[in-house]
């Protein structure tokens, strides 16, 4: 019985790594991808060798679509939700 929990401890944090792991890849590779200076993205390394904040910058700063989409959609999100 001892053994049974035992194996079932190991099997539960084994099961744990891997949902952790596989949970924050993808936000690893976007925060990787984003730091690359433009260009650079299909790399080997596993963190850039000069990181750029420029693309946030660049977002922040020129008003691109993430501003103009957000003050059409939060209207449009908050009529079409029924309660």
């Amino acid at each position: 019985m001892r053994l049974r929990r035992y194996l079932r401890n190991a099997g539960t944090l084994v099961l744990s790594a891997l949902i952790v792991v596989w949970s924050l890849a993808p936000i690893y590779n976007m925060v990787l991808i984003s730091l690359e200076p433009e260009g650079d993205v299909f790399t080997d390394h596993i963190w850039p060798r000069v990181p750029s904040f420029e693309s946030f910058w660049g977002v922040l700063t020129q008003g691109h679509c993430i501003w103009s989409t957000s003050g059409i959609s939060s209207p449009t999100a908050s009529t079409s939700a029924r309660w």
